[in-house]
């Protein structure tokens, strides 16, 4: 099988942009990390600062994340065969350490960010998170050729693939690499989103193969979604 590569460089302006955006949006994760921004041009501040003053810790999670290459070809392999696909189309994983305490993803160039600061247990898990997101909106597309496949939040399949993750992350197949459980989160509530999980969680755990899982889910996601509307 044809894993991806793993490019690991910092980007000090996407850094920026993201962590505006999600304080402009008022993250929770924003506010919960640095309680003292008040304004846009606060966080512009900080991250020249943080560049400049702790710019050897944030590459020293560049370093770790680079020696975990062997490990994240590990899970990549796994992951290909609990969603039953291979990662044709995804050749490169870019990942980002970063200031910001939210981890964005961006699906059309296979990046995401991750935290600087957190344990190496999370920065792992973060890692595997969203490389199961990569591959998992790849499986859906090949699903549903002929739909549009909503990989943003708050969309259906976002949804959907942020309550999937903690199921296939937290398996015995995964936890032999990942060290650190993952869970469900998202910045706003979401309506009867815990009776949601566990019937996704009971269809993940009876489920015949993983295509026929999706269906299923899927279908639980959008009933779930126009109760939410009326």
């Amino acid at each position: 099988m044809i894993l991806p590569k793993f490019t690991v460089k910092l980007n000090k302006a996407l850094d920026q942009q993201c962590f505006i955006k999600f304080f402009q949006e008022k993250n929770p994760l924003i506010f919960e990390h640095y309680p003292f921004l008040k304004s846009e041009n606060d966080v512009k501040k900080l991250i020249k600062y943080m560049y400049k003053n702790k710019i050897d810790e944030i590459e020293d999670t560049e370093k770790y994340i680079l020696s975990k290459q062997d490990s994240l070809e590990k899970v990549a392999r796994q992951l290909a065969e609990i969603v039953g696909t291979d990662w044709e189309g995804i050749e490169n994983i870019n990942v980002i350490p970063a200031i910001c305490p939210v981890c964005p993803r961006f699906i059309e160039s296979n990046s995401f960010l991750v935290t600087y600061f957190y344990n190496k247990d999370a920065i792992f898990r973060i890692c595997a998170h969203e490389m199961l997101h990569f591959i998992f909106f790849k499986k859906l597309k090949l699903l549903f050729p002929n739909e549009t496949i909503d990989t943003g939040f708050p969309g259906k399949d976002w949804l959907l693939s942020e309550i999937v993750a903690p199921l296939i992350i937290n398996s015995d197949d995964l936890q032999q690499y990942v060290s650190q459980k993952d869970e469900f989160y998202a910045p706003i509530e979401i309506k009867n989103i815990d009776q949601l999980q566990k019937q996704i969680g009971s269809e993940y755990k009876n489920r015949n193969n993983f295509d026929d899982f999706i269906f299923k889910a899927r279908t639980l996601v959008l009933s779930n979604t126009k109760k939410s509307k009326n």
